[in-house]
C-alpha cells in the first residue's frame, strides 16, 4: 500500500480546515466571525468558512492542487463551500464524524496492501497462497484503523 500525495495533502488540509474554523466537534453553529492569526499571517473566517488560500499557505500546498483535492472532497459530500465574499470551505459534518477512510476513498486510495486481498480473482495463486491470509489480516487492521480514526483525533 502506498499512500498518495493527494491523500497525504488532503488529510493535512482537512485537519487545517477543522483547526482554522474552530470546529472541534460538538458545536452546531459556527461563530459569525473569527479572526485567526498564525505565523504572522491573519485570516478572517466568516461562519466557519475558511479561505482555501489560507489552508494552502498554512500547509505549504499549491493552491491549484488543493482546489482539485477539495473539489473531490466536496463531490464526495465531505465539504461544503461558498464563493461569496467571505466564502471558503467548511466540513459538512463534525470533525468527530469524518474518518480518514472517508477521505482516502474520496481521493481515490485503497487501504488494501495487495489487489488479491480485495479480489482473489486477480491472482491465479490466491486459492493456494500461503501468505494471502497474513496480507488480508494486515489490510483488515489498516481498514479498522482508518475507519476508527477521525479528524477530531488530530485536533
Amino acid at each position: 500500500m502506498r499512500v498518495s500525495t493527494k491523500v497525504r495533502y488532503g488529510l493535512r488540509a482537512v485537519i487545517e480546515l477543522a483547526r482554522s474554523s474552530g470546529d472541534f466537534g460538538g458545536r452546531r453553529k459556527p461563530p459569525l466571525r473569527t479572526d485567526t492569526e498564525r505565523g504572522g499571517m491573519k485570516c478572517i473566517i466568516h461562519r466557519g468558512l475558511v479561505p482555501l488560500t489560507w489552508i494552502a499557505e498554512q500547509q505549504n500546498i499549491s493552491l491549484k492542487y488543493l482546489e482539485r483535492i477539495f473539489g473531490r472532497l466536496k463531490r464526495a459530500g465531505l465539504l461544503e463551500s461558498s464563493r461569496k465574499r467571505g466564502g471558503g470551505y467548511r466540513l459538512k459534518k463534525s470533525p468527530d464524524k469524518v474518518t480518514v477512510g472517508e477521505i482516502m476513498r474520496a481521493l481515490g486510495d485503497e487501504t488494501s496492501l495487495l489487489r488479491c486481498v480485495r479480489n482473489a480473482d486477480v491472482c491465479e495463486r490466491s486459492k493456494r497462497c500461503a501468505t494471502r491470509g497474513f496480507w488480508k489480516s494486515l489490510s483488515d487492521l489498516i481498514d479498522m484503523t482508518v475507519e476508527r480514526t477521525t479528524i477530531a483525533d488530530f485536533l
